[in-house]
């Protein structure tokens, strides 16, 4: 794990989001604000704060930038797998 000393936020964001890729990403501090406060600042997919690998099933996960196409899990995952089928009819008044 490539750990790295910072002065400032804006510093630290400004590394995290200089790539190409923005699949996952973790955040480890004491400090419950300032970890939410950064996750929010860095473009990927998925953050974790204070660990990783906890899959929230109904959560919807897709990457940014190069780190993929789509997403996966929750209601907008499974509806990615769904062919939309819209019926439009025009009601049919005296018809018997």
């Amino acid at each position: 794990m490539p750990v790295l000393s910072w002065s400032d936020e804006d510093e630290v964001i400004s590394r995290v989001n200089n790539t190409d890729n923005g699949l996952g990403s973790t955040v480890w501090s004491n400090d419950p604000t300032c970890a939410a406060r950064l996750a929010a600042r860095m473009e990927a997919g998925r953050v974790w704060m204070n660990g990783w690998k906890r899959p929230l099933h109904e959560a919807y996960v897709s990457g940014y930038k190069q780190s993929g196409v789509g997403g996966e899990g929750g209601r907008e995952g499974l509806l990615s797998y769904c062919n939309a089928h819209c019926f439009h009819y025009k009601a049919f008044i005296g018809v018997k």
